[in-house]
């Protein structure tokens, strides 16, 4: 490089390109050892999961049965 002005305006170009050449080859594995499970507040079929009578689509209904 003749002087740091023409680095710097290379620099960005030569970064970008070292970026896609490692992402065409990098290989994705997951983190040594045992996973953590997926938090979760409740699962979908606990009694937790829904209000007592709940029921699907109830605002809807509700807005049908006004005059």
């Amino acid at each position: 490089m003749p002087d740091h002005k023409t680095f710097d305006q290379v620099l960005p170009d030569v970064v970008q390109w070292a970026e896609g050449e490692y992402r065409k080859r990098a290989q994705p594995r997951p983190p040594a050892g045992q996973g953590t499970e997926r938090f979760r507040l409740c699962g979908k079929d606990s009694q937790d999961s829904r209000p007592q009578g709940h029921r699907r689509n109830a605002e809807e209904e509700d807005r049908d049965e006004q005059p």
